[in-house]
């Protein structure tokens, strides 16, 4: 009895802390929920639509302030950093919220800042949740980077269903939403984001397989609910209770995915009514109690993987991530292959001066910049797409675009995990999204209107996929001790690529064809009005060849890499390195 009451005593391991993580993230995604309030900022201020375009563009650079998340987190716990990045989004959008009910009366530029702010917070945030995920798994890097980020994707949705059942019309209080509920899930769960030690980290893989195959079977689940209530919304008049039904269903969802990676081999657990096993689960983890007295025991420490024992055997090994195999102890082979000495030292990580300068990180960095700012800059422009083709159905769109960004999160985290342990390059992946991003560019040049449900899939399963695959690979090729600034450098290329493409190509292109179509109209128009294909197609071609050169790039980067990934794949738990002797 008492060793039964002792399993049930609440333990902080790293599925606790991915659990925490899940919550953080699932509320980070309301910055992409700027359409919800654009039209009524640009109303209640008076803006003109450039103003409002510059006040979202402000807004997608707020992740520039991440970069010093990345130095915070190498000095201070990772809940310093959530700290820092709950208080900033909650002062930048307090702020927002107070000029929108005339508290206060900010000009034009200070607004822009305070959206600045309220971003850059969720950089920081971002910082902790993921680098603190990748140090606890490293041995399923883009599972787990699968399963954060598709809470970015699908939060927009969650939160707008829930504006429209307890907020709508009331633009300003979903603002106040907005606000506070990131910095809330911040603040409570700051505690709980941290990496564990590998000696307290499980080691049975069934029991790791079946929490997160039935987590992402929830989350796919949760997406495709979603994305049905958005259609229901879209062709059907729905009442507050309806929506009311819709949103009871999908908090039961959420609750379950954010508890599955809790319990301990969940399909048994589920499948035989019964609590946790007596055995194999005393030792997993860390009590509560235990954890508070010996707190000092894990204080943050460099970011760099921990030594680890040799490991035998092909089933250890497949347990290891890519980076960890990188870091077992060498054998040494001389002549015959009788192995004579083990050594036990580390090999050195590039330094951050020297991966800066290198070329594999501006490699990468200028494919997210090309890949992640072509799907920022269609997301940003497919309302107007939609109306120049003559479909008004952005409320659609938008839903959809959310929704498969979510699982192209999921697909690119898990397809690159699958891939790896099989052989293949995890850029590989990359490889794939950019040559989606591609066709999904061509697909809607073409200027057909049933293209865009399909390219408005195509291209958040595009987007999205870059940031599940993107962490793992910069951790693998360039290591962890340097991880967090080159994460947060790396990333701050999506939006300074979409400002690019927005504006000089986009945007140049659609104002040339407005023109041209003015002078052709045989009756007066607006203004920057455009109605065809040619208003978007032009435009969309350039980015269709500029998203090719970037696959080229991504092989380019795949070919330079893959003498890295073939030394690191999970087959060989021990590199074999053969010296010659005279």
């Amino acid at each position: 009895m008492e060793s039964n009451l002792s399993t049930c005593v609440p333990r902080v391991d790293r599925w606790l802390g991915l659990s925490s993580n899940m919550i953080i993230m699932a509320c980070g995604g309301l910055t992409y929920t700027y359409a919800v309030y654009s039209g009524h900022l640009k109303n209640v201020l008076h803006y003109t639509q450039e103003q409002t375009d510059d006040v979202g563009a402000a807004k997608d650079f707020g992740s520039v302030l991440g970069l010093l998340s990345g130095f915070f987190y190498n000095f201070y716990p990772p809940w310093i950093t959530i700290c820092i990045g709950a208080f900033l989004h909650l002062f930048g959008y307090s702020m927002v919220w107070m000029t929108l009910i005339g508290a206060v009366s900010p000009s034009f530029w200070l607004l822009c800042m305070y959206f600045t702010l309220g971003v850059g917070g969720d950089a920081y945030i971002d910082t902790g949740c993921i680098i603190t995920t990748l140090e606890s798994f490293g041995d399923h890097r883009g599972t787990a980077m699968g399963v954060l980020k598709a809470q970015v994707g699908l939060s927009g949705a969650m939160f707008v269903l829930i504006y429209e059942v307890f907020i709508e019309p009331d633009v300003d209080q979903f603002i106040l939403l907005v606000a506070l509920a990131p910095s809330i899930a911040g603040f409570a769960l700051a505690f709980l984001t941290r990496p564990f030690p590998p000696e307290n980290q499980d080691e049975d893989d069934e029991d790791i397989r079946q929490r997160f195959r039935l987590t992402y079977g929830v989350l796919i689940t949760l997406g495709i609910f979603l994305m049905v209530v958005i259609t229901i919304r879209a062709f059907f008049h729905s009442g507050r209770p309806v929506l009311a039904f819709f949103l009871t269903i999908m908090i039961v969802l959420a609750s379950i995915m954010f508890t599955l990676p809790l319990i301990r081999r969940p399909v048994d657990f589920i499948s035989s009514y019964i609590g946790w096993d007596d055995t194999d689960d005393v030792d997993e983890g860390i009590r509560l109690k235990e954890y508070s007295r010996r707190r000092s025991r894990y204080k943050k420490k460099p970011f760099r993987p921990e030594l680890e024992d040799i490991h035998e055997g092909e089933e250890s090994a497949g347990l290891k991530s890519s980076s960890d195999v990188e870091s077992d102890d060498d054998i040494v082979v001389f002549g015959g292959g009788k192995p004579e000495t083990f050594s036990t030292e580390k090999p050195p990580e590039p330094s951050l001066l020297s991966s800066l300068l290198g070329i594999d990180f501006w490699l990468i960095t200028i494919v997210v910049m090309v890949g992640g700012g072509t799907g920022l800059a269609i997301i940003n422009n497919f309302a107007q797409i939609g109306q120049a083709l003559g479909d008004g159905q952005v409320d659609v769109y938008v839903g959809l675009i959310s929704v498969w960004s979510c699982f192209g999160r999921l697909l690119g985290g898990y397809g690159s995990d699958y891939l790896l342990k099989r052989g293949y390059p995890r850029p590989l992946c990359l490889l794939l999204a950019q040559l989606l991003m591609s066709s999904c560019c061509l697909l809607l040049s073409t200027g057909w209107v049933p293209f865009l449900y399909v390219g408005s899939c195509m291209v958040g399963m595009a987007y999205g996929s870059h940031w599940s695959i993107q962490p793992p690979i910069l951790a693998e090729v360039f290591g962890l001790q340097h991880f967090a600034s080159l994460y947060k450098i790396n990333s701050c290329a999506a939006p300074i690529g979409a400002y690019l493409l927005s504006t000089k190509v986009v945007g140049v292109l659609y104002d040339k064809e407005a023109a041209v179509y003015r002078s052709q109209a045989l009756t007066h128009v607006a203004e920057n009005t455009c109605l065809g294909t040619q208003c978007f197609g032009p435009s969309l071609l350039v980015l269709a060849f500029l998203c090719f050169l970037s696959a080229i790039m991504t092989f380019w980067f795949m070919v330079r890499t893959r003498p890295f990934y073939t030394q690191q794949q999970p087959s060989s738990p021990n590199r074999l390195h053969s010296v010659q002797v005279d």
